[in-house]
């Protein structure tokens, strides 16, 4: 046996109500119950008046009939004197007609006593009182007909009194009564019919509003439908509703409308596209804050600049909590609250390496304002410019003063009259050195400013880039002999490589001079060329000289920078020919390294196309 849950109405219950209510969609119940509670106001009402017009007429009627019974008394009491010695009499005659009737008679003197009653013996008579006040005695006194309802307290029974007033031949009141409870039965049976007929009706008003409610609302729950779908996003939906009836035009208006909101999403959402590719496309980051300082939207160079994750989901949130900058955060406090647009400088980074340039403006610039905009611009790059700028004008003038002075003061020497000539040949050595290594420095500064501006296009070529080493070695084979080094040149074939050869060898030229110079008297130097791949050689060259520390070995392809100054000086160097290397490679479409240890020599390695036309004369600069 199934437990019965009896929290729940049983389904079997005289009027399943909550059944009824579940079954019918909220507006039809509220329409069925609007509708039978009109009829059921309407049947009432009906009711009320019926019943009130039934019980006037009733009462005419019956007022008619006793004034009509009251008459034919009357004509049985003519001629007769109203006194108390014909009391015997009228008694008699009063119970007579009252048992054909069906009425209480009651006849009465001018004076107002009793003198004959259907409802009262004889002997009870004088006790009675008078009745000279009563509404309808009174009336008949004053020659009309009185009527009057009331409870008569002889009888102790709801009567209608009905009196005739004096005539010449009948000096006496004639007064009919009937009981109300008969007339109040015969109502009361109308009401009870007119109770069963207001349930019929209440019934059919039921059934026809349940299917006029249905038919009426089955195209408002097919808008609904439709509008309900719109809101999700199907536009496809249509009514498909006649014309010719009111609900037809609104089904056009809804089709109609919902095309124009399809029509103009698809527009939105490729204004969106389009606005999104732009952004993202941009060069700056751009960042939008509403007023309560949360971030409206960010594109993706922003997220760029901050190093966010493209998945990372920053809409609503504040921006102190995404870019932990307190610096960005007091200027955007600022800068909401500015009628003007507001620039500013951030640096990020633990060194501040990477610079940027905030400009910020409230949007619109009315005094309703809804948020802030701002520009972020990457100037790390103008910043490292600016700074190798500087310290390029600063190392050239300190590498040009340096020789300029030793120039000046030995010319001004020999200018004074020198009496040893020994010294004076001295003085000019020197001075000729010194006009060498700024006549070397000039040179290198316009071969640097012309590689990097490229002024002149590279020359493809194909040459043997062995026989460029063998000619660099031959040529530097005094100072390798004066400096004792040893040089080992291994390659296991001849190769060959389409390229610049004057850049080539300018790169095999200045690594070598470098190994020369930094390389201690005794020591080695290993020269190796290999095919790496199918599309490039490596060039490296090894030796066993001084090393450079591993913080430094970025910074040597800086201008004028060295490892060892007072060396480099004393060798002659100028302080670029590494530059000069790097930009050559780069320009030709390399690569390039280098590997050191202070105190066991560095290696230099350098990677070159070797005949493939995509590589060669490349335009890509890796710094």
């Amino acid at each position: 046996m199934s437990d019965i849950d009896l929290r729940r109405p049983s389904r079997f219950s005289i009027f399943p109500w909550g059944m009824f209510r579940s079954a019918l969609p909220r507006t039809q119940l509220k329409l069925v119950l609007l509708l039978v509670a009109l009829v059921a106001l309407v049947a009432l009402a009906s009711g009320v008046f019926v019943e009130r017009g039934l019980r006037e007429q009733e009462r005419a009627h019956l007022t008619e009939s006793l004034a009509a019974q009251a008459r034919l008394v009357q004509e049985l009491t003519h001629g007769m004197s109203y006194v108390v010695g014909e009391s015997e009499t009228l008694d008699r005659i009063a119970n007579r007609t009252a048992r054909q009737i069906h009425a209480r008679v009651t006849l009465m003197g001018r004076d107002g006593f009793v003198l004959g009653d259907s409802d009262v013996s004889l002997a009870e008579l004088p006790r009675l009182e008078n009745h000279a006040m009563r509404p309808e005695m009174a009336a008949a006194l004053a020659g009309q007909i009185g009527v009057d309802l009331r409870q008569s307290n002889i009888v102790g029974q709801r009567y209608l009194y009905l009196a005739l007033p004096p005539t010449e031949t009948v000096p006496g009141v004639v007064r009919i009564a009937v009981e109300m409870p008969k007339i109040e039965a015969s109502v009361a049976a109308l009401h009870r019919e007119l109770i069963k007929a207001g349930i019929l009706g209440l019934c059919v008003a039921l059934v026809i509003a349940l299917f006029w409610t249905a038919a009426t609302l089955r195209p408002v729950e097919d808008l609904a439908h439709v509008v309900s779908r719109f809101v999700q996003g199907d536009f496809a939906q249509r009514l498909e509703w006649s014309r010719s009836t009111e609900l037809g035009e609104i089904a056009g208006a809804v089709n109609q409308i919902a095309e124009q909101l399809r029509a103009r999403l698809m527009e939105i959402a490729t204004e969106k596209q389009q606005l999104h590719a732009i952004l993202d496309g941009m060069a700056e980051g751009l960042l939008v804050l509403d007023l309560q300082g949360r971030i409206a939207l960010v594109n993706t160079r922003f997220r760029d600049l901050f190093h966010l994750e493209q998945a990372l989901d920053v809409e609503g949130s504040s921006l102190l909590a995404v870019v932990r900058n307190v610096a960005l955060e007091d200027f955007f406090t600022t800068a909401q609250s500015a009628r003007d647009s507001l620039q500013t400088e951030i640096a990020l980074g633990e060194g501040g390496e990477q610079v940027l340039r905030v400009q910020a403006v409230g949007f619109p610039r009315g005094d309703a304002r809804v948020g802030t905009v701002a520009v972020f611009h990457d100037i790390s790059e103008i910043r490292r410019l600016e700074r190798i700028r500087r310290d390029f004008v600063s190392n050239a003038s300190h590498e040009l003063r340096t020789p300029l002075a030793a120039i000046r003061g030995f010319a001004e020497t020999l200018l004074q009259g020198s009496s040893n000539e020994a010294e004076r040949v001295q003085y000019l050595e020197i001075i000729d050195r010194n006009a060498r290594r700024l006549t070397n420095l000039v040179n290198d500064l316009l071969e640097l400013a012309r590689i990097e501006n490229r002024d002149t296009s590279l020359r493809r070529e194909t040459f043997a880039l062995d026989a460029i080493v063998d000619a660099a070695l031959r040529d530097r084979s005094e100072a390798l002999r004066t400096r004792d080094l040893h040089v080992d040149f291994a390659t296991p074939r001849p190769l060959s490589i389409c390229s610049d050869a004057q850049a080539v060898e300018q790169i095999v030229v200045n690594l070598l001079d470098n190994a020369i110079k930094y390389t201690d008297p005794g020591g080695a130097i290993h020269i190796v060329l290999v095919q790496a791949t199918s599309e490039r050689v490596e060039f490296s060259i090894r030796d066993t000289g001084i090393g450079i520390p591993t913080e430094e070995q970025e910074k040597i392809f800086e201008r004028f920078y060295r490892v060892d100054q007072a060396r480099s000086r004393m060798q002659g160097g100028t302080g670029l020919g590494l530059a000069i290397v790097r930009h050559l490679v780069q320009q030709l479409g390399g690569e390039m390294g280098v590997e050191s240890k202070p105190g066991q020599g560095s290696c230099f390695r350098v990677l070159l196309p070797r005949a493939d036309a995509a590589f060669l004369f490349s335009d890509k600069s890796l710094g």
